[in-house]
């Protein structure tokens, strides 16, 4: 092992730290090191919990010692206090990194998803893209669904193209006839049929009432009317 503050190597760190004026929880504490890290080389480590198992095997009075603990680690309160206090330097820093990595790693994964649609959709890329459809009459919604961005980020993204965003509830003819042909689509695929208007006149000749009708394509009696008559 080798001694932080002096370069030195040692097998044992535990007598050697004492001429820099520190015990082993003192050296832990001043290099930011895990509370539970050994400061002995492998073999010894390995030695000395050989020995201490033997010991707590042969002597009642140790295993007494170790009661009060075991009870703790039963309930699970050691693993908690345990946890509360290993939060160090080292620890924190290691943290920090993977996070760090994981966010760069989660954004590079966003970011190629999002240019891999954007080939599908046969865009360019992202603004030119939202300001051809969003201009059209898309919604928002339509357009996050599109690009499978969030509709925080996709309203943001809107913004930054310098297209103002239309308020709630105002829209475009364009827009309306794009929901529309959309909610007909979705209809006619809960039905499985590939003409919707047809099967709700078949189906109002046989007798069926629009609240019947609009219960089994999921909308509205008023809906259904607005079908039959267009």
């Amino acid at each position: 092992m080798c001694c932080h503050l002096c370069g030195r190597w040692f097998r044992h760190l535990g007598a050697h730290i004492r001429v820099h004026g520190l015990d082993a929880a003192g050296y832990r504490e001043r290099l930011g090191l895990l509370k539970t890290g050994p400061l002995a080389a492998a073999d010894v480590s390995a030695a000395i919990a050989n020995r201490q198992r033997a010991a707590y095997q042969a002597s009642p009075a140790v295993r007494e010692r170790f009661a009060d603990g075991q009870a703790m680690a039963r309930s699970g309160r050691l693993a908690w206090l345990a946890r509360r206090s290993s939060i160090t330097p080292q620890r924190a820093s290691g943290r920090a990194e993977k996070l760090a990595a994981g966010r760069v790693t989660r954004a590079t994964r966003r970011d190629e998803a999002l240019t891999q649609r954007l080939t599908d959709l046969g865009a360019t890329d992202l603004h030119s893209y939202l300001r051809e459809h969003y201009a059209a009459g898309a919604s928002l919604n339509s357009l996050a669904q599109a690009t499978g961005l969030g509709r925080k980020r996709l309203r943001d993204e809107v913004v930054a193209t310098g297209i103002t965003v239309r308020a709630p509830g105002d829209t475009t003819a364009v827009g309306r006839r794009s929901r529309a042909v959309t909610a007909d689509a979705e209809a006619a695929a809960r039905l499985a049929t590939d003409d919707l208007v047809g099967w709700l006149r078949h189906r109002r000749t046989d007798g069926w009432s629009r609240t019947r009708l609009g219960t089994a394509v999921g909308h509205s009696a008023q809906w259904v009317r607005w079908r039959l008559e267009g």
